[in-house]
């Protein structure tokens, strides 16, 4: 069965000794209400504190029209659609190498009542001679963009189908410990709640580090590795 918000509702719910519900979107369920109240922050809380390869995505910077700040702080830029944390941001004919990092901060411009990307690059220059046909991918026209600003970032989802168990595991109970006193006033397991939590989000990060050395080893060089280059 594909991962929900209402299936890992149930599964937080089941941790806390509670009934499962039939949606997260049932206002006339307490424990629906609740959980719908603690989901997105939750969620958005157990993405920052750990790096999360499967919720991370690359996409353009979009500039805004604005006087700049300072030398260093020049350009405007929206932030990305559900974006949680921002990984970095460097010029995209540095993708097929080590990404350059460039400057930025975030800060909120009064004038424009939002919270925008400051950065000292700007992302204007083309290639004019590129033409986009049936057979272009979306690389290519990534490519084209000489002097495109990227932001690689951690997105917010709403499809939890390709999320790995451990995961949804950590997350169920980050999202126990959140309902625990709504639902249960009980102190003591919402206590257990949240060491649960911490050692299933501690779980699942060595997982992902194990993941990648062994996708490392996979794809090394034997000649290359032999030599310790």
């Amino acid at each position: 069965m594909a991962e929900t918000k209402t299936t890992i509702c149930n599964r937080a719910l089941s941790l806390i000794g509670e009934d499962p519900i039939n949606s997260i979107d049932d206002n006339s369920d307490k424990a629906a209400r609740v959980c719908k109240m603690h989901f997105d922050n939750t969620f958005r809380k157990v993405l920052e504190e750990g790096q999360w390869p499967e919720f991370s995505c690359e996409e353009p910077l979009e500039k805004i029209e604005y006087p700049y700040y300072s030398e260093q702080q020049k350009y405007v830029y929206k932030i990305p659609e559900k974006c949680v944390k921002i990984i970095r941001i460097y010029k995209n004919y540095n993708r097929k190498h080590m990404p350059t990092p460039e400057y930025w901060d975030f800060r909120y411009i009064p004038t424009l009542k939002g919270k925008y990307i400051i950065c000292n690059a700007d992302n204007t220059a083309e290639n004019p001679d590129f033409t986009i046909t049936d057979d272009t991918t979306a690389q290519e026209v990534l490519d084209s963009k000489q002097n495109q600003l990227v932001c690689e970032f951690v997105r917010l989802i709403e499809d939890f189908s390709f999320v790995s168990a451990k995961f949804i595991e950590a997350l169920s109970a980050a999202l126990a410990a959140s309902i625990c006193m709504d639902i249960t006033k009980n102190e003591q397991r919402f206590q257990m709640m949240q060491q649960l939590y911490l050692q299933l989000k501690e779980d699942a990060l060595m997982s992902k580090l194990n993941e990648e050395g062994e996708d490392k080893m996979c794809w090394e060089d034997p000649l290359t590795a032999s030599r310790g280059v």
